[in-house]
């Protein structure tokens, strides 16, 4: 574990980001993952699974730094990396992905995802601005197709526990699709190759 001051600490062994705000803990994990699917075109995704596959992190290529006024989380996953960087005042995490070329197989497609993971559970309740407007509730029907869960995300995307008091925003730096399939997660689509 490395604490990066009294409100900050990343716990290696499990790749979290522990914060407290306002006297409350937030555990954030971030990762890419990928949905494979069958070959599909821009506006269609035809995911093999419900649940996405994590990329293996690279622990050996992976580091730490802390510094006086910030600290940063540089992970190397097996086609990618993700660099992290966790400010103190006010409370908050910079991410920025990198993301190489994937080998797809023939009639197939991968869509690759920023998964975050938090302790921020709202019953797969999630919320997603309305072009840049407000924020409007969102919830994926049950028995929906993973393809079809997606809504679009134009700046921002949330997980609100209203009964713990509890908030975890996620801002993307332009239009995404984005959706909550597992409580206390949100997915946010980076990428996605087709063969």
């Amino acid at each position: 574990d490395i604490t990066f001051n009294d409100n900050a600490k990343y716990d290696s062994t499990n790749n979290t980001v522990i914060l407290k705000v306002a006297g409350k803990e937030y555990n954030v994990s971030l990762s890419h993952s990928f949905f494979t699917g069958t070959r599909d075109g821009a506006y269609l995704f035809n995911a093999v699974s419900a649940t996405p596959t994590r990329y293996t992190l690279k622990k050996e290529s992976s580091f730490v730094y802390k510094g006086k006024i910030s600290g940063a989380v540089l992970l190397r996953f097996e086609n990618s990396y993700l660099l992290s960087v966790i400010f103190n005042s006010p409370m908050f995490i910079a991410t920025v992905s990198a993301i190489d070329k994937v080998q797809v197989p023939y009639s197939r497609s991968i869509n690759v995802i920023l998964q975050l993971d938090s302790n921020v559970f709202t019953d797969k309740n999630f919320y997603t601005d309305s072009a840049g407007m407000k924020m409007i509730k969102r919830k994926v029907p049950n028995g929906v197709q993973t393809g079809e869960a997606f809504y679009p995300v134009g700046y921002a995307m949330s997980l609100n526990d209203m009964s713990q008091n509890r908030m975890v925003t996620l801002f993307n730096d332009r239009p995404e699709g984005g959706t909550c399939l597992c409580d206390g997660s949100m997915y946010l689509m980076l990428n996605r190759w087709s063969k």
